[in-house]
């Protein structure tokens, strides 16, 4: 769906009871999404094909929305995610960022303190393997690690080849680690155009075949959301998806082929009029997402016509022929929700286009 087309967060009640700015997230909309998920791998029969990352919603009752609709194993950038998902019930999480020192040892003592829940790591290098290999000497069975596979974003992991297969030998010949298999992620693939996004997919697939005719691996797992369709059609592969639970009108926008449904907005105040087609919001950096050119961190899906003039920590000036007033709520919605949640303790919660009572907690903003 093209964020132009949903006109649904254009229209919500009963802002004005909230205070500003703040999170908002509509359960339904969560709902399809997840669907949404499951149905892209195949269905609930093929559920076990999904490791959604959970860095998206930040939070254990979203992971448990999940866990409800089938879903068992997830991913985790952080150890309070991690944290999260294992309350939220999760069988398997993958840890997907090298821990050092101190962080190790607080994955290793939360796997300790949450024995039905597989917790695993990856890495890239020698060193890192060496230091987790020591941390899991005294640990009650050997603990899984995945090999973090550069296929083109250039931030982390070995390219597929000499390198990654020595790291896969030392990782088999441990007494204490398991190898888990290869953690392949695309984020350097953002193009609109899916044929775009295919050929790089292809080349991707094309060198994790090469490497696995001559490397058994137990499990792959590739991708993030905007390629999630691809390999989700294409391999038997785990597909990782994380903003596709929330979506937002940065992902909407691009890829107007993917079903899902913005499902997380924010809500804003006007608490300033300084000229006479100018509003101040109270939108500022601390609330939003902010690393893309202003023009391009917020739509106001009711003063489609905004112009945004400024941006500093709790103000956000736009500029408009629309009439607003002071003290009047809008709803923003971000072009990248992931990192926007992350700047809230709690989202109120919306039900057939009218803000709630309820909040969910985001209880996994912790590192």
């Amino acid at each position: 769906m093209s964020a132009a087309a949903d006109s649904y967060w254009s229209d919500i009640s009963g802002l004005q009871h909230l205070g500003t700015p703040g999170l908002l997230f509509d359960l339904d909309r969560i709902g399809h999404n997840i669907r949404t998920m499951i149905q892209t791998v195949g269905g609930p029969d093929h559920v076990g094909r999904l490791r959604p990352h959970v860095k998206t919603v930040k939070s254990s009752t979203i992971i448990r929305m999940q866990v409800d609709a089938g879903i068992r194993q997830f991913k985790a950038a952080t150890v309070s995610e991690a944290r999260a998902a294992a309350m939220a019930g999760a069988d398997d999480v993958m840890l997907a960022h090298q821990l050092p020192g101190v962080k190790f040892t607080r994955l290793l003592q939360l796997a300790q303190s949450n024995p039905r829940t597989l917790f695993s790591t990856v890495v890239d290098n020698a060193a890192t393997l060496t230091e987790i290999e020591q941390a899991v000497a005294t640990h009650s069975k050997p603990f899984p690690v995945w090999i973090d596979v550069d296929c083109g974003m250039h931030r982390t992991g070995i390219e597929l080849g000499d390198g990654a297969a020595e790291l896969q030998s030392r990782i088999e010949r441990s007494p204490v680690l398991k190898f888990a298999g290869l953690h392949v992620y695309d984020g350097h693939i953002h193009d609109a155009d899916i044929d775009a996004r295919q050929r790089q997919v292809d080349t991707i697939l094309d060198s994790i075949r090469d490497y696995t005719s001559s490397h058994a691996c137990p499990a792959i797992v590739c991708g993030g959301s905007p390629t999630f369709g691809l390999y989700a059609a294409q391999t038997d592969y785990q597909c990782s998806p994380g903003t596709n639970v929330l979506w937002d009108i940065g992902y909407a926008n691009s890829y107007a082929e993917m079903p899902h449904q913005i499902a997380a907005a924010l809500v804003t105040r006007v608490i300033s009029h300084p000229t006479a087609n100018t509003w101040c919001l109270d939108l500022g950096y601390k609330a939003v997402a902010s690393e893309m050119p202003l023009p391009q961190r917020v739509m106001l899906p009711s003063v489609p016509d905004a112009m945004f003039c400024g941006h500093s920590e709790e103000h956000m000036v736009i500029e408009t022929e629309r009439p607003l007033s002071i003290g009047q709520t809008l709803v923003s919605l971000p072009k990248h929700i992931c990192p926007s949640v992350a700047l809230y303790g709690k989202a109120t919660i919306i039900e057939n286009g009218c803000a709630t009572d309820r909040i969910i907690e985001i209880d996994a903003r912790d590192r």
